[in-house]
């Protein structure tokens, strides 16, 4: 299947035009018509045109899935003396704000990217967010 007829059954499916998919991207009618016909769309834009049609996209294997979502860049920090890194870290889960994440060491930290910060957080907090924004099974 090609990434316009993914983008086709999506717009039909959830009812939204392909202008409001153009617009989710920041392209014009001519530009959007063009991608189509050249079926040039990234993974990420792809991403973006599913979330403005209401809907996620998934990747499933076995039991476990991931939800692409647009990359943030690694963010490293220092809490309480401690120098955490996203980079070198696991993610467990996002709760669209923040994302929860297990480093080497096996300690907890928050990153926030929208503030350019991390926080360290106990076992106890990160099993609370990780039961409700996912879980320790499950890839984001």
């Amino acid at each position: 299947m090609r990434t316009r007829d993914l983008i086709r059954a999506i717009t039909k499916w959830s009812g939204k035009t392909y202008m409001d998919c153009a617009d989710a991207l920041g392209l014009n009618r001519q530009r959007w018509y063009r991608r189509i016909v050249n079926d040039s769309f990234t993974a990420e834009e792809l991403n973006k045109v599913v979330e403005a049609c209401g809907m996620k996209l998934a990747i499933i294997k076995g039991d476990e899935f991931w939800i692409p979502r647009e990359a943030h860049g690694s963010l490293r920090a220092m809490d309480n003396g401690k120098r955490y890194s996203t980079a070198g870290s696991r993610a467990l889960a996002y709760d669209g704000e923040n994302e929860l994440f297990v480093d080497l060491d096996g300690d907890y930290f928050l990153a926030d990217y929208e503030n350019r910060k991390i926080k360290a957080v106990n076992p106890t907090t990160a099993t609370a967010f990780a039961e409700k924004y996912g879980d320790f099974t499950t890839r984001y």
